[in-house]
Protein backbone atom coordinates (compact mmCIF):
# COMPACT_ATOMS: atom_id res chain seq x y z
CA UNK A 1 0.00 0.00 0.00
CA UNK A 2 2.62 2.07 0.84
CA UNK A 3 5.01 1.53 -1.82
CA UNK A 4 1.95 1.41 -3.79
CA UNK A 5 1.59 5.56 -2.88
CA UNK A 6 5.07 6.22 -3.54
CA UNK A 7 5.03 5.22 -6.87
CA UNK A 8 2.02 6.88 -7.65
CA UNK A 9 3.59 10.29 -6.24
CA UNK A 10 7.06 9.60 -7.74
CA UNK A 11 5.45 9.21 -11.05
CA UNK A 12 2.58 12.46 -10.55
CA UNK A 13 4.54 14.96 -9.09
CA UNK A 14 1.76 17.41 -10.28
CA UNK A 15 -0.54 16.09 -8.34
CA UNK A 16 1.54 15.59 -4.93
CA UNK A 17 2.72 19.56 -5.10
CA UNK A 18 -1.09 20.40 -5.51
CA UNK A 19 -1.99 18.13 -2.54
CA UNK A 20 0.69 19.37 -0.64
CA UNK A 21 -0.60 23.32 -1.64
CA UNK A 22 -4.13 22.73 -0.52
CA UNK A 23 -2.76 21.11 2.82
CA UNK A 24 -0.92 24.44 3.60
CA UNK A 25 -3.55 26.91 1.98
CA UNK A 26 -6.63 24.94 4.47
CA UNK A 27 -3.27 25.12 7.20
CA UNK A 28 -3.54 28.62 7.08
CA UNK A 29 -6.79 28.96 6.45
CA UNK A 30 -7.53 27.05 9.47
CA UNK A 31 -4.68 29.37 11.77
CA UNK A 32 -6.30 32.23 10.82
CA UNK A 33 -10.09 31.58 11.20
CA UNK A 34 -9.09 30.18 15.15
CA UNK A 35 -10.26 32.18 17.63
Amino acid sequence: MIARIIDYSARNKFVVILFVASAIAWGVWAMKNTP
